[in-house]
């Protein structure tokens, strides 16, 4: 076995136990911050250079490892990472899939990772500092606190943080709100936001987009290893409610949001908001014509504040059956 030595960890600096992997050469990091991932040697570089706010990525591996998942495998941005190989993703996918969520979801995410740190009622779960400020979405000291103390005024916590070294216990309201976070967890629905018609000659194609790319990436029987996920089209559901009321009820229900901003429909850009602001992940696609205004002569362009995200441009439905299995697999593999 390869010798064990003490590297500056390529995502938060901070020094890890490194040892050399074989096939394909790279390195396996256990990381007392990040806890444990591996990565193959073409993607260090990258890695170093792209995770200048590391916390991101930090967070979501330890919240990773309290699921008792990982670890983790890293190939360089642009590479084919192996059907075989479900917990391995690019470095461009990893930073997209782990971006820090908002406040409200960060408060979610934090007082689960409690809950799996201390399944027994009453039990005291305790963190060491600095250590474990990943598990609650925390960049800081300061950040940890207003966690804690955010979690406690919502009567999710017993007590407020107090001490250096801080602790927690989930209320009975708590393991409630953790039961409700949990069972939209175990759902198996995909909810999918596009716009769906007979296209122009000519132009994107995003019934063929549904039909030949996201509703197989979804089901492909791989994913989760366990269990299929069902695409969830709101148009193919008959109801005697508003529109708006079934597609809201139904994003509720949903383990994750695919938003495909073709044609830059307003429901679309609705709806994914309306699922971020509940916490629920999104997966960004659109058609690669609407980030080239060389290749778009209808005004069509994919918004600013999303351009900013990792988006799956497509052009034809295998772009999204290529891509979008490795973003689903990493959110949604229980």
């Amino acid at each position: 076995m390869p010798p064990e030595r003490i590297e500056k960890c390529p995502i938060c600096r901070a020094d890890s136990k490194q040892v050399v992997i074989g096939e394909p050469a790279g390195m396996k990091v256990e990381c007392e911050r990040c806890y444990r991932f591996e990565y193959v040697a073409r993607a260090e570089l990258e890695l170093r250079e792209l995770c200048n706010d590391f916390h991101d990525l930090r967070s979501w591996l330890r919240s990773e490892s309290a699921r008792q998942r990982g670890p983790y495998r890293f190939y360089p941005s642009g590479a084919t990472v192996p059907a075989d190989e479900p917990l391995s993703l690019t470095v461009e996918q990893a930073l997209s899939i782990s971006n820090m969520p908002s406040i409200p979801e960060r408060l979610n995410r934090a007082l689960t990772n409690i809950s799996r740190l201390g399944r027994r009622a009453g039990e005291v779960v305790q963190f060491k500092v600095p250590e474990d400020w990943p598990l609650l979405y925390a960049r800081s000291e300061e950040e940890a606190h207003y966690t804690l103390t955010a979690l406690h005024a919502m009567e999710y916590l017993t007590d407020p943080p107090a001490g250096s070294i801080p602790r927690a216990v989930i209320s009975p309201k708590g393991w409630e709100r953790v039961e409700d976070l949990e069972s939209v967890a175990g759902s198996k629905q995909v909810f999918v936001a596009m716009a769906l018609g007979e296209p122009d000659p000519g132009k994107p194609d995003t019934k063929a987009a549904f039909k030949h790319g996201i509703a197989p990436a979804i089901l492909r029987p791989k994913l989760g290893h366990r269990s299929r996920f069902e695409p969830f089209p709101v148009w193919e559901k008959p109801h005697s409610n508003k529109i708006c009321e079934e597609i809201l009820l139904e994003i509720r229900r949903s383990r994750a949001v695919v938003a495909d901003l073709t044609y830059q429909r307003p429901n679309v850009y609705f709806e994914a908001g309306y699922a971020k602001g509940r916490g629920i992940p999104v997966i960004w696609l659109c058609h690669e014509d609407h980030f080239d205004s060389k290749k778009n002569d209808e005004g069509y362009y994919a918004h600013f504040d999303v351009r900013q995200h990792q988006c799956i441009q497509w052009r034809e439905p295998e772009d999204i059956l290529e891509q979008l299995p490795n973003y689903l697999e990493a959110i949604l593999t229980p």
